[in-house]
């Protein structure tokens, strides 16, 4: 059997054992009115048949209570690594050593094959710093190539067309700014 299914029939056995003791032990309380040795022996009975389906119940009641506010304070599949320390290469971008920041990436690409933001990071340092389209081309198709989750694989090919959008409409941006600068200088 599947282990999942063995899980429920214990669960369930437990319930229906602690029902069935709640049962007798309120029996056994509503015996215990005929004479001082028999109260007290149908009143002991009652009272540790109820203790013990307090035990069946109270582990499984508790851990189904606990486990969400305990996962607030200890996530379980959360933060098993290391985040990748992107502060590097972002401060080799700020002092604008662009191949430095590249390696760094890479490294992060390699140690954190699920991150997408490595390759959004490169692909943005070799359009708009290196103004190498072809690059960033290739770093987009290994990210495509590398990331397994299809969403990540969406926001890589969303951020790609954004970022290439830049230097495709950069030069005509760039160009009628000049030449509205120019007007105004004359007019």
């Amino acid at each position: 059997m599947r282990e999942d299914v063995v899980h429920l029939i214990r669960e369930i056995l437990r319930y229906l054992a602690a029902v069935a003791l709640a049962i007798g032990g309120a029996a056994a309380l509503a015996n215990a009115t005929d004479g001082y040795v028999r109260a007290f022996g149908f009143g002991v009975i009652g009272i540790a048949q109820f203790l013990a389906a307090g035990v069946l119940v109270a582990f499984p009641l508790a851990g189904m209570f606990a486990k969400p506010w305990g996962g607030m304070f200890f996530p379980e599949d959360r933060y098993t690594r290391p985040l990748p320390l992107y502060s590097l290469a972002e401060a080799k971008v700020r002092k604008m050593q662009f191949e430095d920041a590249m390696a760094t990436y890479e490294q992060i690409a390699e140690d954190y094959p699920e991150e997408v933001k490595p390759y959004i990071d490169m692909i943005d340092i070799a359009i708009v710093h290196l103004k190498d389209a072809k690059r960033a081309e290739q770093i987009y198709f290994r990210g495509i190539d590398r990331l397994r989750n299809p969403e990540d694989k969406d926001v890589i090919a969303r951020m790609y067309r954004g970022i290439r959008s830049r230097i495709e409409s950069g030069p005509a941006w760039g160009q009628s700014r000049t030449i509205a600068m120019r007007d105004d200088d004359h007019g």
